[in-house]
């Protein structure tokens, strides 16, 4: 032994020193390389690439790993352990070796390989060549893809490092699965469910549906479920197992045009056709809302105590379907209450005391006596009207209408006949010129009024009249003003002079420039319109020399 000893200690030494030079060598060869990463790192940071995921893993695991796989080499320190008992009977091996380091040398590969395919996957699959080509891989799919992959490839590899013997591990390999799918049967279920809704693609991401009265915008996918964000914020998850077996409504798909349907029910007495013919226009123009196709309502039966009808129509995406809904019902509801139209409910009287009953009637009449007197105060700002006798402005003031228009609704279109006039009691509206509507020339305010000539002729309106915010409105229909001016015809004159003025300055207004002197009316269109009020009202006409005296 005393022999040996020291020739073993010259080849140690002469090892060790060879060991200490690889060993520093691959000291300066990993710090070199983290280096490299750390400067790449902030490269990507810089341009916020999620490549840098890939960076800090292999700084952090893969090059640490990847030096004492090495160290250990160098050192010799590989050796296994066999069973001897194998090796005695001359049988293959099911491991060669379960040294640590060549544990430790399967993980560095597997984990080099795992990075390389991550790095793989982020650099073929970007949002620009995927928006160039027009096809999104999901991401759940790509995923499976590379862990698919990483585990044949780990399979291999550990049967390289380790020598396995896969027809001896085949039967604990068959044990492993059937124990794996009775604990993993839901997950795997989940996993499987998510690939083949991924596969069908009935939702993507952004999307909203409806999943069982839950509505959202889908937000993830994942191998095992998949998030919906609903309108009150709330993340709800479900299974993918459970979403294979349910009804889902896509609200995004085939293309993000939806109807909506707003029920609504109308009195009996009401005709089909008026009914109609309302609710349609005030859905149309409601902001949101769809011109093409255009809105209409149908009848969906006959209640109880009303016809119900159904609105139709159509807006763009479902994120604020909500919205446009409660915005539509609102004009319906004002639309109604301005055509007279009752929207009727059940109704059951319980009188318990009779004077009480009769008490409870006070507050409407103290209501319609202030209505009156509102009216009637604005009445008498109205030139075309306050030159009337008071009988007469208290008969209009009592057949005024309230009507009330919320922002951007039509109250009259440019070209279409009318035989109302209104008169703003609150808000605003603006007035707007041409075919379009696109010219806005004017912002009426309270006490201001329009379509005296339309109330006076039934002429076809000279401007479009736009609420601005909501306004409230006292209007005059063509059958209000009838039995009065029966009664005194010599005021149609002085009307009519009023209205003459009021078109020469819109029609100057509209122009821009000074066709004729302001104020100062044409006395041609004086004179017809005496006689289209006289037509209108089928007065008793004068002749056109007497020098406007009456017959």
């Amino acid at each position: 032994m005393g022999e040996g000893n020291p020739a073993g200690g010259v080849v140690l030494a002469g090892l060790r020193r060879e060991q200490l030079v690889a060993l520093a060598a691959a000291i300066v060869a990993a710090v070199v390389v983290v280096a490299l990463l750390l400067r790449i790192s902030s490269f990507l940071k810089r341009r916020g690439s999620r490549g840098r995921g890939v960076v800090l893993a292999a700084i952090y695991l893969l090059v640490p790993l990847a030096f004492v796989d090495v160290a250990l080499g160098l050192l010799g320190l590989t050796q296994g352990v066999i069973n001897s008992e194998e090796v005695a009977t001359g049988a293959a091996p099911v491991v060669g070796t379960l040294a640590p380091a060549r544990v430790l040398h399967f993980v560095v590969i597997v984990l080099a390989i795992h990075l390389a395919l991550w790095l793989v996957d982020l650099a073929v699959f970007t949002e620009r060549r995927e928006k160039d080509l027009g096809v999104r891989v999901p991401k759940i799919l790509r995923d499976t893809g590379r862990w698919l992959l990483l585990l044949l490839i780990a399979f291999l590899v550990a049967g390289w490092v380790f020598e396995f013997d896969v027809g001896r591990l085949s039967i604990l390999a068959g044990a492993l699965s059937i124990a794996l799918s009775l604990a993993l049967g839901p997950t795997l279920g989940s996993l499987i469910s998510g690939i083949t809704l991924i596969s069908e693609r009935p939702f993507e991401l952004g999307d909203w549906i409806d999943v069982e009265g839950s509505m959202g915008r889908v937000d993830q996918i994942t191998w095992r479920s998949t998030r919906i964000i609903t309108r009150d914020h709330h993340s709800v998850v479900f299974p993918n197992s459970m979403l294979a077996s349910v009804k889902i409504v896509n609200l995004s798909r085939p293309e993000p045009r939806i109807r909506i349907r707003v029920e609504v029910g109308v009195h009996y007495r009401t005709p089909p056709l008026r009914a109609r013919e309302t609710l349609e226009e005030a859905v149309r123009g409601c902001p949101e809302v769809l011109d093409t196709p255009a809105p209409w309502a149908r009848i969906k039966k006959y209640g109880d105590s009303s016809i119900d009808w159904e609105v139709l129509f159509w807006i763009e995406g479902a994120e604020r379907l909500e919205r446009i809904r409660a915005a539509a019902s609102e004009r319906i509801w004002y639309a109604l209450d301005r055509a007279g139209i009752e929207i009727p409910f059940p109704i059951r009287n319980v009188i318990m005391r009779k004077e009480e009953w009769e008490s409870a009637r006070v507050a409407p009449e103290e209501a319609e006596r202030r209505r009156r007197a509102r009216n009637l105060a604005l009445l008498r700002a109205v030139p075309v009207l306050g030159m009337l006798p008071p009988d007469a402005l208290d008969r209009l003031a009592a057949a005024a209408r309230d009507e009330v228009y919320l922002d951007g609704e039509r109250i009259i279109v440019e070209g279409i006949p009318g035989d109302r006039m209104y008169v703003v009691a609150e808000g605003g509206a603006k007035v707007r010129i041409g075919r379009t509507g696109a010219q806005e020339v004017k912002l009426v305010g309270p006490g201001d009024f329009f379509g005296e000539r339309s109330l006076l002729t039934g002429a076809p309106r000279a401007a479009t009249f736009v609420a601005a915010g909501t306004v409230r409105l006292a209007s005059l229909g063509a059958e209000d003003l009838q039995p009065i001016l029966r009664e005194r015809p010599e005021f149609a004159e002085q009307m009519a002079t009023l209205a003459a003025e009021r078109k020469h300055r819109l029609e100057e207004l509209a122009d821009r420039a000074a066709a004729s002197p302001t104020g100062d009316a044409p006395a041609e269109d004086r004179s017809t319109l005496v006689d289209e009020i006289a037509r209108f009202f089928h007065l008793p006409r004068r002749g056109r020399g007497e020098g406007g005296g009456r017959p």
